[in-house]
Order: C-alpha cells, then structure tokens, then sequence
C-alpha cells in the first residue's frame, strides 16, 4: 500500500551511496561567489549553451570528475545534440548511452519516483534502484531535477570515481541545480518575450496594412449599374520588410521541414520538441501568413522565401 511506503529525502534517493554516508567536504560558496555564478548561468542566450555551461560548472564547482544534463520528456530521457557539440570529451562520455537513443526509465526506478516527486511536490518513496547507475556505469553520483515551473525537463546528473557523496555535497548540488533552474526560468521567459515582440511587430504591420487599405485606396466604380468596387488598390505596408522577418526563429526552422513534406511527429523528432508543440507553431504559422490551412501555408512560405532568397 502507498501509505506503507517509507518516505526518505529526495536527495538520499537521487544518488547511488547511502544517506549516512560521509564524503569529501562539499565547496562552500558565500553571497559573492553565489552572485558570480548566477552571471555566468544568466550570461548565455540559449538553452542548449545554458546546459553546456552548466555541465562545465556542476562537475568543477561541486567537486565531481563530470556532469551531464539529460533532457526529459514523457518518461523518456535523452541527449539534446547542440548541448553535446559545445561539452568537452569527458561529459560526451557519460552521455554517450543517451546519444543514439532514448532512455525508457523503468516505473519504479530510482529516476522515475525522483520526478514523479518533484513534480507533486513531495518527498520521494523508496525505490527498487537507479536506472542511470546501470545505463551510464556511474560510481558516485547525484542526480538533480531541473524544475522550472511544474514539469521536470531535464536531470542533472554529477559523478565521480571514488569518495562517498555525502549530504553536504548533496545540499551543494540542490543550490547549484536551483541557480541553474532559475537561469532556464530566464531564458525562456527572454525567448518568450521576443516571441510576443514578434507578434505584435506582424498584428502592427497588419494593422497599418489594413489602415492603408481603408482610408488610402481608390474607390472604382464598375460599369454593371448597382455595383461598386471599393479599395481596389490594397495597400501593402511596408514593401521593404518580408513578411517571413516576422516568424520566429523556430518558426522557420519549422515551415522548412514542413515545406519538405514533414509531418508533425517528424518535425518534433527532429526538433526535439513534443508534437503539441509542433501543433501549436504551425498554427501560429498558418495564421502569420494569413493561410487558411497548413498546405496553403506552405505553399506561401515558399514563395516568401523564394522572394527574399
């Protein structure tokens, strides 16, 4: 029964030795030190440098051999390809098992519960083991949940050779783990942001098109008797701008595949993104380009693109 369960701390379940166990005096960090680290994490502009940084920090700063950042999503864990290119040859080993695949954790692993928990806000039940000790051959480890709002996307994971990790060293991870959380909080919300300048650069342009349209085009009148052509000259806006300066990076990244025939599910393997996601862009796209469905706006895209090629 759930009830019957032992409860122990999070952090006593997230690593591969005992809760009791005393390892190597963990680094003590003061305000300054806190600050310092804080400006490295915030100084980077994506996510995928934001993980390599962090990879680079956790392992040098908290007394480990290596670190890797596994991405999650829906019980499935993996390696995103940018965040391998910018870590050195140490951390592409212990992420060499997630490189080619995704790793399924077992329902009742160690790494399983640690995100079951975090994500209800609870303290982690006991387990049958770790998942991550066998799959990526770790000695002494940590694995940490990064949380930004209420969805784990990613796992933290420090180790090292020999030297029992002790709970100090477990508390020192926690505060490197929340800095590195509060980090993705702000790059996302920065990307957010620019996403919404976006949109309202295209309603703004549209607006002033419209507004064009309205109060600037001729009026001609046809020769049938009863009926007249209003604003026959629509107005354009802004010739010099392309209407493909108003999608998003990723927008575009996604409208290409899609002009190559790719379905959502592709596009989302390809992106690493979920398929809700995917949905969700190409129905910011459609709309952007004024499209009444995915294959008219294709089919606009290119054309744009064609054009500004």
């Amino acid at each position: 029964m759930p009830g019957s369960e032992p409860v122990v701390p999070l952090a006593a379940v997230a690593v591969g030795t005992p809760s009791a166990a005393r390892g190597r005096s963990a680094p003590t960090w003061d305000e300054r030190e806190l600050r310092a680290l804080r400006r490295r994490l915030h100084s980077v502009r994506t996510v995928p440098e934001l993980f390599a940084l962090a990879v680079q920090e956790a392992a040098s700063s908290c007394g480990f051999d290596r670190a890797a950042v596994l991405c999650v999503e829906r019980g499935l864990l993996s390696v995103d390809p940018a965040v391998l290119r910018l870590v050195d040859a140490t951390a592409r080993d212990l992420m060499g098992p997630a490189t080619d695949r995704q790793i399924r954790l077992g329902p009742e692993s160690a790494e399983a519960e640690l995100i079951r928990a975090a994500e209800a806000d609870r303290a982690v039940r006991q387990s049958k083991g770790s998942d991550l000790r066998r799959l990526l051959l770790l000695d002494e480890f940590v694995v940490m949940p990064i949380l930004p709002e209420s969805r784990v996307v990613a796992l933290l994971v420090v180790d090292r050779a020999e030297g029992e990790v002790g709970e100090d060293e477990r508390a020192t991870i926690a505060l490197f783990t929340h800095v590195l959380t509060s980090a993705l909080e702000h790059i996302v919300l920065r990307t957010r942001l620019s996403d919404l300048s976006r949109e309202l650069q295209h309603l703004t342009a549209s607006a002033n098109a419209l507004m064009h349209e309205a109060t600037g085009a001729p009026i001609t009148a046809l020769s049938t008797p009863g009926r007249v052509a209003l604003f026959v000259d629509v107005g354009h806006g802004d010739a010099s701008r392309s209407a493909t300066d108003f999608l998003t990076d990723r927008e575009r990244e996604i409208a290409i595949l899609m002009s190559a025939g790719r379905s959502n599910p592709e596009i989302g393997q390809e992106l690493f993104m979920s398929t809700d996601t995917v949905k969700d862009h190409v129905g910011r796209l459609v709309r952007k380009l004024g499209a009444s469905n995915r294959v008219e706006a294709v089919a606009r895209f290119v054309a744009m693109y064609r054009d500004v090629a």
